[in-house]
């Protein structure tokens, strides 16, 4: 029976000899951050994804979401905190929690959310921002910061009213602990009346 194990295991170390990773877009590779050898988390830990690519002359970082390997928007700001960014350089970004913190990040150090969209996986949603270096100074407010671009949307989609509708449901909670503990509500009141807007 041992010997059968062992069998097994050299059989998947010599199949995964032959693994080939395939990007999810096409593009020029300008960096391979990940070498032979290293462990894919650490790789995205220091470097926040295994490689920088070249999209139609743009460059993006892309950051796939993977079992166990999540980044939220404190982790994205930590590495852009830490790194020089470019004019003319286009950052697609996926914070899978905290995308209130990334985009005030974002804002409030020179950049502009030049597009921003969402994308469902697993049943959660999750906004993706294609940031780039501005030398105008945008003005955000409370409600931009939350809830993205997508609450400027005349008519939002089903995916965006699902977003929307979550973020609804966390400011209720949110306020209504407020309201106990006898705290200011301005900001929860300030979401959840655009939110009822749209909703």
């Amino acid at each position: 029976a041992l010997s059968d194990i062992d069998a097994q295991l050299q059989q998947a170390h010599e199949a995964k000899r032959d693994t080939v990773l395939s990007a999810p877009v096409a593009g020029t590779v300008k960096a391979v951050y990940a070498q032979v050898g290293q462990k894919v988390a650490d790789v995205m830990q220091t470097y926040g994804s295994l490689m920088l690519l070249s999209l139609d002359g743009r460059m993006a970082v892309q950051v796939p979401a993977s079992e166990g390997l999540t980044m939220g928007g404190e982790t994205i700001v930590d590495i852009l905190s830490q790194s020089t960014p470019k004019e003319g350089v286009s950052y697609l970004l996926q914070p899978m929690t905290r995308a209130s913190h990334l985009r005030r990040f974002l804002i409030r150090h020179g950049f502009t959310v030049a597009e921003e969209r969402l994308a469902k996986d697993d049943g959660r949603v999750y906004p993706i921002l294609r940031a780039v270096r501005s030398t105008e100074n945008e003005i955000w407010n409370e409600v931009d910061y939350i809830c993205g671009k997508a609450h400027l949307f005349p008519e939002p989609d089903a995916l965006t009213r699902e977003y929307l509708q979550k973020i609804h449901r966390a400011f209720t909670r949110r306020k209504a602990g407020r309201v106990t503990a006898k705290l200011d509500t301005a900001t929860e009141d300030a979401v959840l009346s655009t939110l009822n807007k749209l909703l």
